[in-house]
């Protein structure tokens, strides 16, 4: 009959209706699946993380929890006013600045001590240990030759910097001041003209990380002391050498295996823990001089962490893997100290290590040129601060 449709058939609008309503609900169907995966991972993400001591840690995957290990360091508390029974002596120097003024120096240096100073063992420094020696609480990883030797050959780097004084990481670093590396990351060749750094924010940003890791370390039981640059800018004022864009602490060789079980672990939702393979290596290496580092994800700066072990069987000496020597009798005991007001610690022969890494004009010269550097710096004897010298 004409007008009414046949048994069976349906007309064209109402065809176009069902068919749109089924792409709707499939449509919101997909929405609904998306938001809930999208809630259970942002719930996921809060119920990783836990305030301890006011800091914020979460690591990718599980839940973070402090680790009780028998790693420990006998901790002493020394009297107030009490000389440090374990300290240098004048008849290491030479140069008559410096002998000269010695007991000013030591009392000077010891005014930003806390008193507190740790006992390390030796065995926290050997590569081959058993499970006895640190007990059965933290995983031991044996160092097999085999091991050493397939991580040896292939030495590929694994941190990667942007800038020609490759200063901050690549990952996290502003590009448009910190020019990337032209080629293949893994190539190695850094060939930006100039770097930019913005000096006080840079060291705003150091002492927030120095702050973090040194509240991370005492929390994890994990011992490490200061090294290098802030070594020598401890010696001079107890703060950072104002040229300075990165830092550098060393641990014992066996913390890194505690070091490890944190791996990717970012505190205070901004610092992050990465581990390098390399520690597996203690040999020198070309590119993996580095073990792990703590890395400002907001900026790219980092501070260097380095195990120094025991690497050769014929003699006591420590090496970390530039390789610096070290005697245990200078690292040991470690001294907490301040820097930058934040506690840290030092190894006991600081003055010692400084003149061995960059010679006894270090400790009194009072001008300085940064490597690459067209400025100046002055010592002011009054304000006790390094400063750029006027032109």
């Amino acid at each position: 009959m004409k007008g009414i449709p046949s048994e069976g058939s349906v007309p064209q609008p109402f065809a176009f209706r069902r068919r749109s309503s089924s792409r709707i609900l499939r449509l919101w169907f997909l929405v609904c699946i998306s938001a809930s995966m999208l809630a259970l991972i942002v719930a996921s993400s809060i119920l990783r993380r836990r305030h301890i001591d006011g800091h914020k840690y979460s690591l990718r995957g599980t839940t973070v929890r402090f680790f009780n290990h028998s790693l420990v360091f006998s901790i002493h508390h020394q009297k107030h006013g009490e000389l440090i029974q374990h300290s240098e002596k004048p008849s290491a120097f030479k140069h008559g600045n410096i002998v000269s003024n010695f007991h000013d120096t030591l009392s000077r240096l010891s005014s930003y001590d806390t008193g507190r100073y740790a006992i390390v063992p030796y065995a926290a420094f050997e590569t081959n240990i058993s499970s006895s020696d640190l007990g059965e609480d933290i995983p031991i990883t044996k160092f097999d030759d085999k091991r050493i030797i397939e991580y040896a050959r292939r030495d590929l780097k694994y941190f990667h910097e942007c800038g020609s004084d490759a200063k901050r990481d690549e990952r996290f670093a502003d590009r448009s001041v910190c020019p990337t590396i032209i080629g293949h990351s893994l190539s190695g060749r850094y060939k930006a003209s100039t770097t930019h750094h913005d000096f006080r924010k840079c060291h705003k940003t150091l002492v927030a990380a120095l702050a973090a890791w040194s509240a991370f370390a005492e929390k994890a039981g994990l011992f490490w002391w200061i090294s290098h640059g802030e070594l020598l800018g401890w010696y001079w004022n107890a703060q950072f050498l104002p040229w300075d864009v990165d830092l550098d602490v060393q641990v014992p060789v066996q913390a890194l295996r505690l070091l490890a079980l944190y791996n990717q672990t970012i505190i205070d939702d901004r610092f992050l823990i990465d581990v390098a393979p390399s520690i597996f290596v203690r040999t020198p290496q070309l590119q993996n001089t580095v073990d792990a580092r703590l890395i400002d994800t907001h900026s790219g700066y980092f501070i260097d962490v380095t195990g120094v072990a025991r690497t050769q069987s014929t003699s006591e000496k420590l090496f970390c893997k530039t390789p610096h020597p070290y005697n245990y009798d200078e690292l040991v005991p470690l001294i907490e100290t301040h820097l930058e007001g934040i506690p840290v610690w030092r190894p006991r022969a600081a003055m010692a290590i400084l003149v061995e890494e960059y010679h006894e004009k270090a400790l009194w010269e009072t001008r300085h040129r940064p490597l690459g550097s067209f400025q100046t710096y002055v010592w002011n004897k009054d304000s006790h601060r390094w400063a750029l010298r006027a032109r």
